[in-house]
């Protein structure tokens, strides 16, 4: 019987602001998250049911009973860990809906661990690249929100090629919470058609650089009103005051005005409401950067994440789910210890497994590899295969690319290939 993974203790705030704080000095002290493709385990008979034209799976139903339940068989894996309290998240939208359950999330993680590696989050961010973008995995919050945003709609290297543009072009900043890492100070100083030219490699360089500037200047205009506040009020005797927006001064920079670490003072959906103020700014690109570089147990609503979660039947069926609540859901349900480690995975295992592909299908010449969670998964939609060999397509389909054209403005509302790598 499978044994499941041991996991890491939970993080305390305390640990996170002692981690944002520590200088990373040598590069070579971080490795990468893995790359290399483990041995699949040998696959059980693929689970029966009806596909529906939505894209999720018909789960079975117990005789009598009103209420839908999945159809995976998680009754022999248990582990037994006591695993606390979630933190405060959003309501769940489908209280009376109990899946996925603690065991299936950990079947579903060991699985996925032993074919891709196993994933931890790193003690520290890694020092912050000139060549990678990233997903907001670095120290400070405001470069991790840069380069998330710069991330959106496009591939890695392309995003990378922006980050590196950037870095030609404004310097690299030699103090302050960005030290290391892209010059923001020079960037916010000069135009947007300048920033524009900058990450003119990295796509959809007009509305970035739109974003990426107001942003800039939101962060820099408010922390001046902040550091106002306090120098008149310096002369009270309290030892900290608090500012607007609910933050006390001993978490403020009166240094660096494009410093927001004071937002690891916040419960984590207050941060996220704050980060989604800023412009281009939703919810999956505000859950990365508290999940990658606040350290916040989140899972963001990323495309291969929503496509493997609904095969699983762990959101609630049609017609009332998409993306966003299918992660409110998620974020309710998953153990906060593994949020981190199956973020990644579900990630690395729909862009690796020739049959979790989004865009694969039966006449894909690697569509005879084994998938380690084939008997935990009923596939449906475009181009996949359905139940016992069935092609369905869903309703709509021809009307991607027309759709796709649509959605640029807002990271959320497309299908991004690198969003949350």
């Amino acid at each position: 019987m499978l044994q499941p993974t041991q996991l890491s203790s939970p993080i305390t705030l305390g640990d996170l602001k002692k981690r944002q704080r520590d200088e990373a000095d040598d590069e070579n002290e971080y490795e990468e998250l893995p790359h290399n493709l483990g041995r699949a385990l040998k696959r059980s008979k693929q689970t029966s049911g009806s596909p529906d034209n939505n894209g999720f799976p018909t789960p079975k139903t117990d005789p009598g009973a009103s209420e839908i339940k999945p159809s995976f068989k998680t009754s022999e894996f248990k582990s037994g860990i006591p695993y606390p309290e979630n933190e405060a998240t959003e309501p769940d939208p489908w209280l009376a809906y109990n899946f996925p359950t603690h065991e299936q999330c950990e079947e579903v993680f060991a699985l996925l661990s032993q074919t891709h590696g196993r994933i931890e989050r790193p003690e520290r961010p890694p020092p912050p690249s000139h060549t990678y973008a990233g997903c907001g995995e670095v120290k400070d919050i405001l470069d991790g929100l840069l380069r998330t945003r710069l991330s959106a709609n496009t591939s890695g290297g392309n995003a990378g090629k922006a980050i590196a543009g950037l870095v030609a072009k404004y310097g690299v900043a030699e103090t302050g919470a960005a030290k290391g890492s892209v010059n923001w100070e020079a960037a916010r100083q000069l135009s947007q058609e300048e920033l524009e030219l900058a990450i003119k490699c990295g796509g959809m360089q007009k509305q970035k650089s739109k974003d990426i500037k107001k942003i800039l200047d939101m962060v820099y205009e408010d922390n001046l009103e902040k550091r106002k506040f306090i120098e008149e009020n310096s002369n009270k005797k309290d030892d900290s005051l608090t500012l607007p927006g609910g933050i006390s001064s001993a978490d403020f920079s009166m240094e660096d005005l494009l410093d927001i670490n004071y937002l690891h003072a916040l419960d984590t959906l207050a941060v996220e409401a704050k980060l989604k103020s800023f412009p281009g700014i939703g919810l999956k690109t505000a859950q990365c950067v508290t999940n990658l570089n606040m350290g916040r147990p989140r899972i963001a609503a990323d495309t291969h994440i929503f496509r493997i979660v609904k095969w699983l039947g762990w959101p609630k069926p049609p017609p009332a789910v998409n993306e966003l609540t299918a992660m409110d859901h998620l974020n309710v349900r998953i153990p906060d210890p593994l949020k981190y480690g199956l973020h990644q995975l579900l990630i690395r295992h729909g862009k690796a497994c020739a049959r979790c592909g989004g865009r694969l299908g039966m006449d894909n010449e690697r569509w005879e590899e084994e998938c380690v969670i084939e008997h935990l998964v009923q596939r449906v939609g475009h181009r996949l295969v359905g139940v016992d060999g069935v092609k369905v397509v869903r309703k709509g389909a021809s009307r991607g690319k027309a759709k796709a054209k649509a959605h640029v403005k807002n990271e959320d509302a497309s299908d991004e290939e690198y969003m949350s790598e």
